[in-house]
């Protein structure tokens, strides 16, 4: 196994309590520190309502933390205006998620080159860096199809490519093995595997999946709001 580089996320004491200013808040998150290196794959685990999501929102910059900080390339995110926050997290965070997400009405193809068109770039050159992408996740030939028909570990594969799309240091998966059946779940996590090590990326993943847990650098357990390490063999 590859040495992981680089720091890509560093979060440090993070809080999120919804409802703040009403008379029963939620505290989501409870005093969260964590970081994740590039060509590490790290999992988290956990019961329902444990917080895992809102952590992983927290962590891609898709909602702001009610205390605590947060670098992702030694950039403290939290002090970013909204604007600035979307326009960082479309160039430096890859989001991968169990519903898929792709874009009913568009191709493959097109799934993938509206993550450069929101970037403000398009042509020829992006259709065909589209096309490289799904040629190294070997979806390449359903490029011209549309969602409806593919399989569900297909979808997912293009989500990937999508996730891909800007290069993003860091990519962020939310059960992305619990819609696939087994064999299409382990060559999902598989290629996550690979495009950590290959290509340095920080991956952090929640999921219930204990089989796909041999492919992590490191587990994690949410419970209540808190990580912890998880005990070997728990």
């Amino acid at each position: 196994m590859n040495t992981p580089q680089y720091r890509v996320l560093h979060a440090q004491n993070l809080d999120k309590i919804y409802g703040e200013k009403t008379p029963n808040p939620v505290q989501a998150v409870v005093d969260v520190s964590l970081e994740i290196k590039a060509g590490e794959l790290v999992i988290i685990s956990g019961p329902n309502g444990s917080g895992k999501t809102s952590l992983l929102s927290l962590l891609g910059c898709m909602t702001k933390p009610s205390s605590g900080s947060l670098r992702i390339l030694q950039q403290e995110v939290t002090r970013l205006s909204q604007d600035k926050l979307s326009e960082f997290r479309l160039k430096n965070v890859g989001f991968i998620f169990q519903t898929f997400r792709l874009l009913e009405f568009l191709t493959v193809v097109e799934n993938v080159e509206i993550i450069f068109n929101l970037a403000g770039r398009s042509g020829a050159g992006v259709r065909r860096r589209a096309q490289l992408l799904l040629e190294e996740l070997n979806i390449d030939r359903r490029a011209h199809f549309f969602p409806k028909a593919l399989s569900g570990g297909e979808k997912q594969r293009v989500a990937i490519a999508r996730a891909l799309a800007n290069d993003p240091p860091l990519l962020l998966a939310d059960e992305p093995t619990g819609s696939l059946d087994y064999h299409s779940g382990q060559a999902v996590i598989e290629l996550l595997a690979t495009v950590a090590k290959e290509r340095k990326k920080a991956v952090a993943i929640v999921s219930h999946d204990r089989r796909i847990e041999h492919y992590a650098d490191r587990i994690l357990h949410m419970e209540d709001g808190h990580l912890s390490l998880r005990p070997p063999h728990a």
